[in-house]
């Protein structure tokens, strides 16, 4: 009977002690989910960097493209992108900040600042800061994006390269082992 006690408040301090780890661990890392909405202030450099990422987050591809002076995928004029989707590494609320801008006539300079919590949740984590900084450039009035947000990568998709008039598909000029080759 007394085994049976022991037991059961052993088992009792165990249960509290892992609702009580879970619990520290949720306030800790934070369970509200960021809710990424637009800025309607794109007068600013690092408001349209934000937005950027907006777009990114969102898969909002035409006006992801819509903030940059050029493609940052580096299509060639007449061709589809080709990207199905991208990835945003750091879309946590605490792990990407932007800072304030450093204008110099139609140019600016934004850091972003990437965050990477790493270490045991329980025992406390480290946090890992990386800057770096976007360029941006004054287009008719308009802060455009003169290079690639970091932390965000394209998925590309499998876009057919167009062949030369009256070539086929499978045609080659590098000789094969029986036309000749080794």
């Amino acid at each position: 009977m007394r085994e049976d006690r022991v037991f059961w408040g052993v088992l009792v301090v165990i249960v509290i002690v892992v609702l009580l780890s879970g619990a520290v661990v949720a306030v800790r890392r934070g369970t509200t989910e960021r809710v990424w909405e637009y800025r309607p202030d794109e007068s600013r450099p690092e408001n349209v960097v934000y937005n950027a990422y907006v777009a990114a987050v969102r898969d909002d591809m035409d006006r992801f493209l819509g903030y940059f002076v050029s493609s940052p995928f580096g299509e060639f004029p007449g061709q589809p992108t080709g990207v199905r989707h991208l990835h945003v590494a750091f879309v946590d609320q605490g792990e990407l900040r932007i800072g304030s801008a450093t204008v110099e006539g139609d140019k600016a300079r934004v850091p972003v600042y990437l965050l990477r919590e790493y270490g045991p949740p329980l025992f406390g984590t480290r946090v890992h800061v990386t800057v770096e900084h976007v360029h941006l450039k004054r287009v008719d009035g308009r802060w455009r994006i003169d290079d690639m947000l970091p932390g965000v990568y394209p998925e590309w998709s499998m876009v057919p390269i167009p062949l030369p008039p009256g070539e086929q598909p499978g045609e080659s000029d590098i000789p094969t082992p029986t036309e000749g080759g080794n």
